[in-house]
């Protein structure tokens, strides 16, 4: 990594260690309101074969959300005791990659789950 590049992550530590526990405070709010949404279900996992998809579908995005925060705890840990060097902005890079691809996957699955019944 050239000694500019260095630079301009070490000038943004504090908002990239600011970043980094917004999206661990967020993610866990989401954890928490998934758990919620399964209570106000209309369906059960094992009603029919639309409540058996609805249920898997949003475990699989809750395991995805699991994840995201796992992978962020974990980063927030390593640079808060080691300090942050390239493999560690790669690692930001990821996980960043990881979350766009959380909430494109829940924008399809909210197409699928909450709109596509409405349209029948």
């Amino acid at each position: 990594m050239a000694f500019a590049e260095r630079a301009a992550i070490q000038k943004n530590f504090p908002n990239l260690i600011r970043d980094l526990l917004t999206l661990l405070i967020l993610g866990s709010g989401s954890i928490a309101l998934r758990f919620v949404e399964f209570q106000f279900l209309q369906c059960r996992w094992d009603d029919n074969a639309y409540g058996s998809i609805v249920w898997a579908l949003m475990v699989v995005h809750l395991s995805y959300l699991i994840a995201c925060v796992l992978e962020v705890a974990l980063l927030v840990l390593w640079i808060w005791m080691y300090g942050l060097d390239d493999k560690q902005v790669v690692d930001v890079t990821l996980s960043a990659a990881y979350w766009y691809w959380t909430v494109a996957v829940w924008l399809l699955l909210y197409a699928v789950i909450y709109w596509t019944p409405r349209m029948t």
